[in-house]
């Protein structure tokens, strides 16, 4: 009788298991899909930097000094020189409430979030 007790106490544990175990499966699949979405962020914005440096380069004669010094300019106006460029709120152009990064039209109104430059449509 106790053994069968014990039998059936490590079948629990063993289902314990295997339910945590497929937990830590589905977070490691979020994670890797949350991975592959920033990668692709990281790649449209090369992508654009890399076409407006080659614009800017041949069609305007900027040098890499220009470029260094420009980077250095809007890297401070977060306040903080910190290689970084922090990007703020924005607010819908029609009700005024604050706008989802990951939707494209305002969750309150539905009015359309225009994107106005290409780097704000990356993100």
């Amino acid at each position: 009788m106790l053994n069968a007790f014990f039998r059936v106490a490590e079948m629990q544990r063993n289902k314990q298991e295997e339910l945590a175990a497929e937990r830590s499966g589905r977070t490691a699949l979020d994670a890797k899909r949350g991975l592959r979405h920033l990668q692709d962020r990281v790649d449209r914005l090369t992508l654009v930097n890399m076409a407006m440096w080659s614009l800017l380069k041949d069609k305007m004669g900027v040098t890499e000094e220009d470029l260094i010094s420009r980077m250095v300019e809007i890297d401070i106006t977060d306040g903080r020189a910190d290689g970084k460029v922090t990007v703020g709120v924005r607010k819908c152009g029609k009700c005024g409430r604050t706008l989802s990064r990951r939707h494209r039209k305002c969750l309150y109104c539905g009015a359309a979030d225009l994107r106005a430059t290409a780097f704000e449509a990356t993100l």
